[in-house]
């Protein structure tokens, strides 16, 4: 029983010195409040980073709002916490392309916070890109919380929103059960146009099995029709490859 005893204080000591370890290691266990950026993978968040180009939206179409979300790490509190941003230097958006706002706040009892960004449709987006990645600044009421992967999307002290005014790869296209890959095969700019040119249709999210083989057909014929009008000269993508509509094929 002595032994039993002896073996049961020292696990218990040992464990105590792990956790007090990994409280002290790592961030994400301390005891400050500390509060993360991330955003929604419905909305095209992938990793650190939400997509978005206005290429395949009218041209009355001038702007448009992306969500980010602020996720408080700690115990919830019944007062409200004002929290603040900032650009980082590495951003390539200019300052009128963008708005947000400056007074934010996480309200009593909540865990997390939408921070909507007003991203703007400037003439140099069809020839460039606006990248714009917010940082957390740490002040009383919060530190910047550690970067967390949870999947798709990932939380942390910052994130970024990418812009363009150019077709872009979706950034689900190679996912399986969501993406086109598997009905009108790899992402080009030209396959990308020539799908828009023979369906109409400019957003490939929250399609059906039906609605992505219904494109993949149309998409044929209109490739068949392009290529029955210029013998010997078949559609090339923007890396001089024929293209195809088939599953993963270019």
């Amino acid at each position: 029983m002595k032994t039993l005893h002896i073996l049961f204080f020292i696990i218990v000591f040992f464990a105590a010195t792990i956790a007090c370890r990994k409280n002290k290691l790592d961030p994400a266990f301390r005891s400050e409040a500390r509060i993360s950026l991330t955003a929604n993978e419905a909305d095209g968040a992938r990793a650190d980073s939400i997509v978005f180009t206005f290429a395949i939206w009218p041209s009355s179409l001038v702007d448009t709002q992306i969500n980010l979300y602020a996720q408080v790490m700690g115990n919830l509190v019944d007062r409200e916490r004002a929290f603040k941003v900032e650009v980082d230097t590495s951003s390539t958006a200019k300052t009128d392309e963008y708005e947000y706002p400056k007074n934010l706040v996480v309200p009593p009892g909540n865990y997390r916070v939408a921070i909507p960004v007003k991203i703007k449709r400037s003439a140099r987006l069809v020839n460039a890109q606006a990248k714009l990645k917010l940082n957390i600044v740490p002040n009383d009421n919060f530190l910047p919380g550690p970067r967390v992967s949870t999947g798709l999307v990932n939380s942390g002290p910052s994130y970024s929103i990418i812009w363009s005014d150019q077709l872009t790869k979706p950034a689900f296209w190679d996912q399986v059960g969501v993406g086109m890959l598997w009905t009108v095969g790899k992402w080009s700019k030209v396959k990308h146009q020539l799908i828009i040119d023979a369906t109409g249709i400019r957003n490939f999210q929250d399609l059906t099995t039906a609605d992505k083989y219904y494109i993949a057909s149309k998409s044929l014929e209109y490739l068949n029709a392009y290529n029955a009008g210029h013998p010997g000269n078949p559609m090339k993508n923007e890396n001089g490859l024929v293209i195809d509509i088939c599953s993963q094929c270019d």
